[in-house]
């Protein structure tokens, strides 16, 4: 579970994350279609 895991690994995984989201929303915008706000 998340929860537990080693807090580093927890965090390299939050920032991977942040990082996905970042490049798609650039991407989407490039494109100039809008993101929604939940999947």
């Amino acid at each position: 579970p998340v929860l537990v895991e080693d807090p580093a690994t927890r965090d390299a995984r939050l920032v991977l994350a942040t990082a996905a989201r970042q490049v798609l929303a650039n991407g989407l915008e490039l494109l100039g279609v809008s993101a929604p706000e939940k999947m």
